[in-house]
């Protein structure tokens, strides 16, 4: 051979150990990463739920129509599905009592609101009318100061000199009201728990019109003027919180809540616990002139 064959031949080519030509090698390798991915990430998801989950589950399903890494693919499916659920079911689980808790009290403030309403509607009534509303009668005094909640088309609406439930009254108690309805209770209804108690020695003793602002001796921070109840009556009908001196008290508080709003006769609003409610402070507030000791803490 001579010297000028070594420059006609190709030259050799070096063999890499770390490449593989095989047919199909990319593609086996593509897969089993995918699979491992998959694997990786389902096992993250049980701390990070479907942060990782939910591409582990992915990277699992285009895993499994490889012809590699499938058991790992399997393995990732798993894991990322328990760790979506686990992780998911987990901050539910957590979350739920606060987030009902921002709820109830977003419809608390709601209802505070409501009785705002009726305090200032209540006072505008006893400016014009130098009284606060009638509570017998016809009609509820809910229906006295539509006219003072922006309802006063509704109010021009009533036949004074009928019932609240006569035919020609009926159409227009049975319209919703949105300030004398509880947010707990259905949008469509036109029931209603803000009332007044009735009875000897209070703000609407049977009878007699009701006390005027200059006749609430015990002082008007001291005094109720109307309460949540826990029973509720149609908002048109003059059906008021019986009482006696002596006689048993009505449930109050709306049934879904644990605390009572109570709307006072200088138009603020009290929330006052169930369990702390004491019959006796009841009593003594319900009554304008009783003279009883109020605490100013309570």
């Amino acid at each position: 051979m001579s010297p000028d064959d070594d420059h006609t031949r190709p030259p050799r080519r070096e063999v890499d150990d770390t490449q593989d030509d095989r047919p199909g090698a990319s593609v086996q390798n593509g897969s089993a990463g995918m699979a491992v991915a998959s694997l990786l990430l389902g096992m993250m998801s049980l701390c990070t739920g479907p942060i990782t989950g939910i591409p582990a589950i992915i990277c699992s399903v285009s895993a499994l129509k490889k012809p590699v890494g499938q058991g790992a693919a399997i393995t990732g499916l798993i894991l990322g599905i328990l760790g979506s659920m686990i992780v998911s079911v987990a901050l539910i689980t957590f979350l739920l009592p606060a987030i009902l808790k921002v709820g109830d009290t977003a419809n608390q403030a709601r209802e505070m609101n409501n009785l705002k309403q009726i305090g200032i509607a209540m006072h505008n009534h006893h400016d014009v009318k130098n009284e606060f509303p009638p509570a017998t009668g016809d009609l509820s005094w809910r229906v006295h100061i539509l006219p003072y909640i922006e309802q006063n088309n509704l109010h021009r609406r009533f036949d004074q000199t009928q019932p609240w439930d006569s035919p020609k009254n009926r159409s227009f108690s049975d319209a919703v009201v949105k300030t004398y309805q509880s947010p707990l209770d259905s949008p469509e209804s036109i029931q209603t728990h803000y009332r007044v108690f009735v009875g000897p020695g209070t703000i609407y003793e049977p009878g007699k019109r009701p006390k005027r602002l200059p006749e609430i001796t015990d002082g008007t921070s001291n005094t109720l003027l109307a309460v949540e109840a826990a029973e509720t009556v149609p908002w048109a009908q003059p059906k008021e919180l019986a009482f006696s001196a002596d006689g048993d008290l009505p449930a109050l508080g709306h049934p879904d809540r644990d605390v009572v709003l109570i709307l006072m006769a200088d138009g603020s609003i009290r929330t006052v616990s169930k369990t702390r409610l004491d019959p006796s402070l009841l009593r003594a507030i319900i009554t304008p002139n009783g003279g009883e000791a109020v605490p100013k803490d309570w």
